[in-house]
């Protein structure tokens, strides 16, 4: 590793796992912690885990459970400064959360885009960490984990506590785009002022597998239990949410607007939709949905179904048990309306509605 500069030694922890040595150098004026070749840096305190912002393409990883209750009084109130804030600064790293948690994150940053743990994830990793009684409020782009994530992977992480945002708003991540996120969970409510809300992901443009959503989830538009707005290159596979989900328009149970492919999921959480296009797993669908159940309780004012608001893709092999409510018309127990295709589908749930009711469609 060579000689290490005393002088440059003002934050703690980052030690290289292959020297075994604790170092810094000056680099524009901070302190930034320097690897050996392939090295990992190990992370055993807050501060070491807010040292991360000075070496953004960093391979870290927890060593112990770290408790943040300090940062509710850090940079006057704001809390933790996200770790890579923007696309010129972003995270593209990767962090090992080593089985470990990090317990009682505050970041309260309400006028300020990409907020989360991680602000901004290019082309990076996380996997295997638990975030828990996190408190985080942002502008827009707003995720527990990460608030804007472009092109990586997270894996086996978990996020509780609340989330609350404007739009882009989600319990693990707040937006994302052309990557793979499995086997993760939010238990977080979250909270939207306008668009784009889900339990695990605000928007989403990537690979979903097997991840779950319990939080409530509350929104304007695009609101969903799991994610908010789904677009078409989004693929959700094997998931499932269960928290109770409300909004305007475009309300689902697990994903308020769908135009990707959605393959073998559940949503069981009651949806309520002030307006239009409500649905008990989508609010309204221009995508795939096959293998799919839904069986919360749903209720809105017009295009209301027990699976699907509004459909204008394809619905295969699905499922609705629950009760359904229009407070005027288009409601049905699998379908409020349909402009597309619709098979082997079943829905046993009670439905009412003024007008244009029916038991399928």
């Amino acid at each position: 590793c060579g000689a290490e500069r005393k002088d440059a030694h003002k934050l703690t922890g980052c030690k290289c796992l292959v020297c075994g040595k604790t170092r810094h150098e000056w680099s524009k004026g901070l302190d930034t912690c320097v690897r050996c070749g392939g090295g990992v840096i190990e992370i055993a305190t807050l501060a070491d885990l807010q040292a991360i912002a000075n070496d953004l393409t960093g391979h870290y990883r927890l060593m112990t459970d770290i408790d943040a209750s300090d940062t509710k009084d850090w940079n006057k109130g704001k809390g933790f400064a996200p770790i890579g804030n923007n696309k010129e600064h972003p995270f593209t790293g990767f962090l090992d959360g080593n089985g470990h948690a990090i317990r009682n994150l505050c970041i309260n940053r309400v006028e300020e885009d990409h907020v989360g743990l991680l602000g901004y994830l290019k082309s990076g990793e996380v996997r295997n960490l638990t975030l828990l009684d996190t408190r985080v409020s942002g502008n827009n782009y707003v995720g527990g984990l990460v608030g804007y994530f472009y092109q990586g992977n997270t894996s086996e992480c978990q996020a509780s506590g609340e989330v609350l945002g404007n739009s882009d708003v989600g319990g693990l991540v707040g937006y994302f785009y052309q990557g793979n996120i499995s086997e993760c969970q939010s238990f977080s409510k979250v909270s939207g002022k306008d668009v784009s809300v889900g339990g695990l992901i605000g928007s989403n443009d990537g690979a979903i597998t097997k991840c779950q959503a319990s939080g409530e989830v509350m929104g304007k538009s695009y609101v969903g239990g799991l994610v908010g707005l789904g677009g078409k290159e989004g693929n959700i596979t094997e998931c499932q949410s269960s928290g109770g989900v409300s909004g305007n328009n475009m309300v689902g149970g697990l994903i308020g607007s769908n135009s990707g492919t959605i393959t073998k999921c559940k949503a069981f959480g009651k949806v309520y939709g002030r307006d239009i296009l409500v649905g008990g797993l989508v609010g309204n669908n221009h995508g795939r949905i096959t293998e799919c159940q839904a069986s919360g309780e749903v209720l809105g004012n017009s295009n209301v179904g027990g699976l699907v608001g509004d459909n204008h893709g394809s619905i295969t092999e699905c499922q609705a048990s629950g009760k359904v409510v229009s407070v005027s018309g288009f409601v049905g127990g699998l379908v409020g309306w349909s402009y597309s295709d619709i098979t082997q589908c079943q829905a046993s749930g009670e439905v009412s509605g003024t007008s244009t009711v029916g038991g399928l469609v």
